[in-house]
């Protein structure tokens, strides 16, 4: 079973500070708890990004429809990806889609 877990984010920041065997430990924990996962891993991989995910604020219906009136006043020009359509990978697959007149 190969797993990718995200930890920490806006929610848990502090976490960025953690050594690469600890977030191991902790996520490990919580697929214990959460997916009845058992045993250590056999293989991971830690990759730490300081400011990965875009945040979506408040006003974030504003700006979607002021991107909408950048694509209205300029045919051809497409908008799309992890600061309009969503933050996981299927969003951005979605919004290439979207962009390419395949949805």
């Amino acid at each position: 079973m190969l797993l990718t877990s995200y930890v920490g984010g806006a929610r848990c920041p502090e976490l960025v500070n953690r050594s690469a065997s600890e977030l191991v430990t902790l996520t490990t924990e919580d697929l214990a708890r959460l997916l009845g996962v058992r045993g250590k891993p056999v293989f991971s991989n830690v990759t730490v990004y300081r400011n990965a995910i875009p945040q979506y604020e408040m006003d974030f219906g504003g700006f979607l429809e002021q991107m909408n009136r950048v694509e209205a006043a300029a045919p051809g020009v497409f908008l799309g990806g992890h600061f309009r359509d969503g933050t996981s990978l299927s969003d951005s697959i979605l919004a290439g889609h979207k962009a390419a007149g395949l949805n």
